[in-house]
Parts: C-alpha cells; structure tokens; sequence
C-alpha cells in the first residue's frame, strides 16, 4: 500500500496530514512559555498582529490567533499559539520554535525588534528563498521564512 503523507504549510491556513492508513489530523496550536506572560502576548500582538482568542486555566495561558479582532482571530481556523507561564524566560530547547510565513522579511524582523524583540539571525539567502530567526522577550525564538515564488 502506499503511504504517502501531504502537508501543507501556510500561516493563517490549517496545517493537515492525509495518509491512506490513519485518519487525518491537523495542529490545533504551538506552545511558548514566559515568565511574563502578558508582555509577550503583547508582542506577538505589536510584531505579527496576532490577536488573542481566548484564556484558559483561570485565564493564566492566553491562545493567539491571526485576525484583525478577536472575533476574526476566532472564526480563523488556522493554528494557534499559547503562551503559558514559565519559571524563567530561558527555553529548554531553541530548537523547538514557531515558524512564520511572511511577504517582507526585513521589515518584520524590524517590527519584532521594535516590539521589543531580538534579531538573533539576520534575513539571509537559503534555497527556498530567505530566511531570518528573532527572539521574543521571553527568549522564544521565531523563525521567519519568505518563500521566492515557484
């Protein structure tokens, strides 16, 4: 039998893995922890334009969606992120990390700097088009991707 899994990839589109053998699944959300936890749902609101959809556990983790209010982050059934709270803002494992589509690499990076963020990896060339990493203020890192047209 052939097994071959599809995913696709795009912010702001659901993530979705088909195979023959299992039924389909989809990413609900990321999880990103800090100690601070309203100053980076200001970021990622202030940098990327996310907008919070909701609070969960008594209101101490807050879910982020793309939309320009929460009702339009709401109705978007594209992933979403969570911030919880985290002892210290130094992650366990950079390796772990959101990745972000976007149109202009050098001026998000900017917006993410300005919003109180770090340019960790300057924009630069790779194969599929340009790439760049920032930090948030709780040490999170964010990969920006901004694919050439194929």
């Amino acid at each position: 039998m052939n097994r071959t899994a599809y995913i696709m990839i795009a912010a702001g589109a659901a993530f979705s893995v088909c195979s023959a053998a299992r039924a389909s699944a989809s990413i609900d959300s990321m999880r990103l922890g800090a100690r601070d936890v309203e100053a980076t749902v200001r970021f990622y609101e202030q940098a990327f334009g996310l907008r919070e959809k909701g609070r969960v556990r008594g209101g101490v983790e807050v879910l982020l969606g793309f939309g320009d209010a929460k009702s339009g982050s709401s109705a978007n059934p594209g992933p979403l992120i969570l911030i919880m709270k985290r002892e210290t803002d130094t992650p366990q494992d950079a390796m772990a990390h959101l990745i972000l589509r976007v149109t202009d690499i050098a001026a998000t990076a900017r917006t993410a700097q300005d919003a109180g963020g770090s340019i960790v990896t300057a924009p630069h060339a790779v194969s599929i088009g340009e790439v760049a990493e920032v930090a948030d203020p709780a040490g999170n890192h964010v990969e920006l991707l901004q694919m050439t047209n194929r």
